[in-house]
């Protein structure tokens, strides 16, 4: 990072230094209070799972017509020798098959080692993100060759309202970032290098990604995407260990598969809400909303007095996208384009064709949130150290970053 700031404006030191203080800060907001957020709804269903128990034993509870106990309900909450592994692996089967498992065996496996705490419970997630920092790190170097693009990525998600909210959260959410992360980077470099293990390492990370969360798939279509079109649709050496790759991935996932096909409408049943209407002006005002995110959280709901603020961090994602597409190859702007527009689209055109909330949720755009977050890391290492700007516009760039990363 030295060589790369030695001869801008820019003083090297003051860089390092502020970011060592920002991504201490952001290990620091991982941790803290851990037990003092409500333990919301979702959490308690990973408490559940976790535990071996199902919802219906749960239930069960509440019509034996006796008085209910905090004992008798911290009983689900907590693992405990009635129950192993093989029944969290029925429990989801059973009542959520959308769920993979990866998540909640980890997670069983934690709080066996550590305790049953809240604290304890989050803290898995929060350790887990902290894995988000060398992979975006190492995504980074291999699509720019440029550590201080890498180092900037780290910031911003250091400090990202949105990722600091999941790795505080006993959902699999930080954990699904991560294998995003990974994969992609995974995906680069057998691309790059050419070898048997190296493709052999991108199976595992994409099997890893589908064992966290289905949604995965859509990532690994927009890796599919890049690979064809990098390769100008022709079947290339690339594409036939790419396909190799993939579909070795997909075997390793096929027994959850056919777990989710022998219990499709429980699925479906416990998705169906992302199937309600939503009018078309407030679908979008969720979307602004969930991407102001990225960057900062001021308020539970969009309000017209931040009008500007929106604006502003419109106006920086759609040139840093821009930015990114005018300076850099092919390989590199078609690989962040996939990453943020594949996912995206997939969940907001049947919304605003057939009605739904499905892009309104904000934690199933993490694919395309980082993808954003990469473009604004490449956009800001590239200016805050640029030689063909004079000083004033360094600075000003500089200054930005600065406020960006305070927000």
């Amino acid at each position: 990072m030295l060589k790369q700031l030695k001869n801008s404006n820019f003083n090297a030191n003051w860089l390092q230094i502020l970011i060592i203080i920002v991504l201490v800060i952001g290990v620091f907001f991982r941790f803290v209070n851990l037990d003092k957020k409500v333990y919301w709804t979702d959490e308690v269903a990973s408490s559940i799972r976790i535990s071996g128990y199902n919802f219906e034993e749960v239930k069960a509870l509440g019509f034996r017509g006796e008085q209910i106990g905090v004992q008798d309900l911290q009983k689900y909450q907590y693992p405990n020798p009635e129950k192993g592994l093989g029944d969290i692996l029925k429990g989801l089967a059973a009542e959520e098959p959308q769920l993979p498992p990866l998540y909640f065996i980890s997670a069983r496996f934690w709080v066996q080692l550590f305790g049953n705490s809240v604290a304890v419970t989050r803290s898995f997630s929060a350790v887990v993100s902290l894995l988000a920092f060398p992979c975006i790190y190492w995504l980074c170097q291999e699509l720019f060759a440029s550590a201080l693009v890498g180092w900037v990525a780290m910031v911003l998600i250091a400090v990202s309202p949105l990722h600091v909210l999941y790795a505080q959260e006993s959902r699999f959410y930080s954990l699904w970032s991560v294998t995003i992360l990974l994969s992609s980077a995974a995906l680069l470099r057998a691309m790059r290098l050419q070898t048997k293990s190296s493709w052999m390492i991108y199976a595992a990370s994409l099997a890893l990604g589908f064992y966290t969360f289905l949604l995965t798939g859509l990532v690994a279509v927009g890796h599919g995407i890049y690979v064809v079109v990098s390769e100008s649709f022709r079947l290339s050496k690339t594409i036939k260990a790419y396909l190799l790759a993939s579909v070795a991935g997909v075997l390793f996932f096929l027994p959850w598969i056919i777990t989710v096909l022998s219990n499709y409408s429980s699925a479906d049943g416990a998705t169906s809400w992302t199937k309600d209407k939503v009018h078309f002006p407030a679908l979008v005002r969720t979307w602004i909303l969930n991407l102001s995110r990225i960057f900062f959280d001021l308020n539970e709901n969009f309000e017209t007095k931040y009008l500007l603020l929106y604006i502003l961090m419109i106006a920086l994602v759609v040139y840093s996208v821009y930015y990114l597409y005018r300076q850099t190859q092919k390989p590199t702007w078609l690989f962040v384009f996939t990453l943020i527009g594949v996912t995206a689209l997939a969940l907001a055109l049947p919304d605003v064709m057939f009605g739904g909330r499905r892009s309104s949720v904000i934690r199933y755009l993490l694919p395309s949130f980082l993808g954003i977050q990469i473009a604004i890391a490449y956009l800001l290492a590239t200016k805050i150290t640029s030689l063909s700007l004079n000083i004033w516009k360094q600075k000003l760039w500089q200054i930005a970053t600065l406020i960006l990363i305070s927000f």
